[in-house]
Formats: C-alpha cells, structure tokens, sequence
C-alpha cells in the first residue's frame, strides 16, 4: 500500500510540475510579445534597464522569434541590438536556457 501512495504522490508531482512549465512557457511568450510591441513604440524605454540586462532580453527574444519563424520581429530585434550595442547579436534558445 505504502508503494501504491508513492506512485500516486510522483505521478501527482509529475502532473504539477508539467503544469507549472507550461504556465512558465506562456508566460515567456506572451513576456516577448509584449516587450516587443513596448519596444517598437517607445525605444527609449530601453534606457530604464541596464545595458546586460537589455542584451540578454533582446538575445532571449531572438531566439523565441527565431524558433517561432517570425522573422519581421528578428529583423527588428536584431538591428535595434546592432544599433543600441555596436556589436552583432547571438541568439539563446531559452527552452535550452531553462533546462541548464
């Protein structure tokens, strides 16, 4: 009986954990589409954030449009990084990013 309650526990642990990912998930997107469309109109909102932190975002959200083939939005991304930086942009994968 002792073992039966252990399966059930995990699978239970199992089922929450798949659940809060998936939350984490969309939260992440609908975060890249937000900030997105926040960029595009007010650049300047940018400035309120520190320069590292503003580069791993951009490079954050590359990889999610890149992943989502929504190259428009890349374009933007990337030209706003070479403009703000002066240095070429590398993706990050953020599912891989989690996973570490």
């Amino acid at each position: 009986m002792e073992e039966e309650y252990q399966e059930d526990y995990q699978e239970y642990l199992k089922e929450i954990s798949s659940e809060i990912a998936k939350k984490k998930i969309q939260e992440f997107k609908d975060g890249c589409n937000e900030a997105y469309e926040i960029i595009k109109e007010r650049r300047e909102s940018l400035d309120k954030v520190s320069p590292a932190e503003v580069k791993k975002a951009l490079r954050r959200m590359l990889g999610y449009f890149l992943a989502t083939e929504e190259y428009e939005k890349c374009s933007f991304i990337k030209d706003l990084y070479i403009s703000k930086f002066n240095e070429d942009i590398s993706p990050v994968d953020p599912i891989l990013e989690w996973e570490a």
